[in-house]
């Protein structure tokens, strides 16, 4: 992506913004160290567990065996990849 990027003759954040998913740790360490939304992985795998061991044990989950959503806080790590848009 980055390689395309420059080929085209295009800077990051001045011409285009990238935003990634997950924080992986590669993301800070790039020319332009990329904003990211970071999942909260430990709550994300343990409430995963919660809901397994409910219905294992034969809890109902949800209402008529529909699926449920379950809603965990992310957070935008805000770094060099974009800017504020003047509007």
């Amino acid at each position: 992506m980055g390689v395309r990027i420059k080929e085209l003759g295009l800077k990051i954040p001045e011409d285009i913004g990238i935003v990634g998913f997950d924080d992986s740790e590669w993301a800070m360490i790039l020319d332009s160290p990329i904003t990211a939304i970071s999942q909260p992985a430990y709550s994300l795998g343990s409430t995963s567990a919660e809901v397994l061991i409910k219905r294992i044990n034969g809890e109902q989950i949800g209402l008529n065996n529909k699926p449920i959503v379950i809603t965990l806080n992310t957070e935008l790590i805000i770094r060099s990849s974009t800017k504020n848009v003047k509007k």
